[in-house]
Protein backbone atom coordinates (compact mmCIF):
# COMPACT_ATOMS: atom_id res chain seq x y z
CA UNK A 1 0.00 0.00 0.00
CA UNK A 2 1.33 3.46 -0.48
CA UNK A 3 0.60 6.20 1.98
CA UNK A 4 -1.97 4.60 4.22
CA UNK A 5 -3.08 7.19 6.49
CA UNK A 6 -2.41 7.22 10.74
CA UNK A 7 -6.04 5.86 12.24
CA UNK A 8 -8.36 2.66 13.61
CA UNK A 9 -8.89 -0.15 10.65
CA UNK A 10 -11.25 -2.58 11.99
CA UNK A 11 -11.19 -6.18 10.28
CA UNK A 12 -14.58 -7.81 11.60
CA UNK A 13 -14.71 -11.53 11.25
CA UNK A 14 -18.42 -12.23 10.39
CA UNK A 15 -20.74 -15.42 10.05
CA UNK A 16 -23.83 -15.68 7.95
CA UNK A 17 -23.72 -12.12 6.46
CA UNK A 18 -27.33 -11.48 4.78
CA UNK A 19 -26.44 -11.43 0.77
CA UNK A 20 -26.18 -8.43 -0.45
CA UNK A 21 -25.41 -6.31 2.85
CA UNK A 22 -24.18 -2.73 3.05
CA UNK A 23 -22.81 -3.92 6.16
CA UNK A 24 -23.10 -6.73 8.85
CA UNK A 25 -24.79 -6.44 11.47
CA UNK A 26 -23.68 -6.61 14.64
CA UNK A 27 -25.20 -9.90 15.42
CA UNK A 28 -22.88 -11.38 12.92
CA UNK A 29 -19.50 -10.28 14.24
CA UNK A 30 -17.38 -13.16 15.81
CA UNK A 31 -14.27 -11.08 16.18
CA UNK A 32 -12.83 -7.74 15.38
CA UNK A 33 -9.13 -7.27 14.95
CA UNK A 34 -8.13 -3.60 15.09
CA UNK A 35 -5.12 -2.51 13.07
CA UNK A 36 -4.05 0.83 14.89
CA UNK A 37 -1.28 3.05 12.96
CA UNK A 38 0.27 6.13 14.03
CA UNK A 39 1.99 7.30 11.26
CA UNK A 40 1.68 7.09 7.24
CA UNK A 41 2.91 4.09 6.40
CA UNK A 42 3.80 2.94 2.24
CA UNK A 43 4.59 -0.92 1.84
CA UNK A 44 3.83 -4.27 2.31
CA UNK A 45 2.49 -4.84 6.14
CA UNK A 46 2.46 -8.27 7.08
CA UNK A 47 0.42 -9.14 11.07
CA UNK A 48 -0.87 -12.15 12.60
CA UNK A 49 -3.34 -12.45 15.25
CA UNK A 50 -5.02 -15.27 17.05
CA UNK A 51 -7.52 -14.79 20.08
CA UNK A 52 -5.40 -15.95 22.42
CA UNK A 53 -2.54 -12.63 22.05
CA UNK A 54 -3.05 -10.96 24.91
CA UNK A 55 -2.70 -6.96 24.20
CA UNK A 56 -1.51 -5.39 21.25
CA UNK A 57 0.66 -7.62 19.03
CA UNK A 58 3.69 -6.20 16.20
CA UNK A 59 3.10 -5.44 12.55
CA UNK A 60 5.95 -6.33 9.96
CA UNK A 61 6.78 -3.65 7.17
CA UNK A 62 8.87 -3.60 4.00
CA UNK A 63 9.78 -1.63 1.53
CA UNK A 64 11.56 -3.73 -1.28
CA UNK A 65 13.40 -5.20 1.50
CA UNK A 66 13.26 -7.93 4.64
CA UNK A 67 10.26 -7.02 6.98
CA UNK A 68 10.67 -5.29 9.83
CA UNK A 69 8.45 -4.67 13.10
CA UNK A 70 7.61 -1.08 12.74
CA UNK A 71 6.86 1.20 16.03
CA UNK A 72 3.90 3.01 13.77
CA UNK A 73 1.18 0.07 13.78
CA UNK A 74 0.12 -2.67 16.18
CA UNK A 75 -2.62 -4.96 15.90
CA UNK A 76 -5.38 -6.76 18.55
CA UNK A 77 -8.25 -9.24 18.79
CA UNK A 78 -11.16 -8.64 20.18
CA UNK A 79 -13.88 -11.40 20.53
CA UNK A 80 -17.36 -10.16 20.33
CA UNK A 81 -19.09 -13.19 21.24
CA UNK A 82 -18.52 -15.86 24.23
CA UNK A 83 -17.88 -19.72 23.18
CA UNK A 84 -17.20 -20.83 19.42
CA UNK A 85 -20.60 -20.41 17.50
CA UNK A 86 -19.03 -21.21 14.36
CA UNK A 87 -20.08 -24.63 12.80
CA UNK A 88 -19.14 -26.18 9.92
CA UNK A 89 -21.57 -24.53 7.56
CA UNK A 90 -21.63 -21.19 8.65
CA UNK A 91 -20.37 -18.80 5.68
CA UNK A 92 -17.85 -16.77 7.35
CA UNK A 93 -16.46 -13.36 5.81
CA UNK A 94 -14.26 -10.64 6.72
CA UNK A 95 -15.63 -7.30 6.89
CA UNK A 96 -13.92 -3.67 6.94
CA UNK A 97 -14.59 -0.44 8.20
CA UNK A 98 -13.11 1.12 5.22
CA UNK A 99 -10.52 0.68 2.38
CA UNK A 100 -7.16 0.24 2.80
CA UNK A 101 -5.96 -0.74 -0.55
CA UNK A 102 -6.71 -1.74 -3.63
CA UNK A 103 -4.77 -5.01 -3.45
CA UNK A 104 -4.52 -7.43 -0.63
CA UNK A 105 -4.96 -10.53 0.54
CA UNK A 106 -7.08 -11.78 3.72
CA UNK A 107 -6.67 -15.41 5.07
CA UNK A 108 -9.30 -16.80 8.02
CA UNK A 109 -8.69 -20.24 9.67
CA UNK A 110 -11.30 -21.44 11.53
CA UNK A 111 -10.92 -24.83 13.48
CA UNK A 112 -14.26 -26.04 14.77
CA UNK A 113 -15.37 -29.70 17.09
CA UNK A 114 -18.72 -29.53 14.88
Amino acid sequence: MNNLPAGVYLFRVCFDVINNAAAPLPANFISTITLTTTAVLTGTLIFSIRPTDVGAQPVRISNGAAYVVTPSATVTWTSNIPGNPVTRNDAISVFLNMNVTQNAVYSVYISTSV
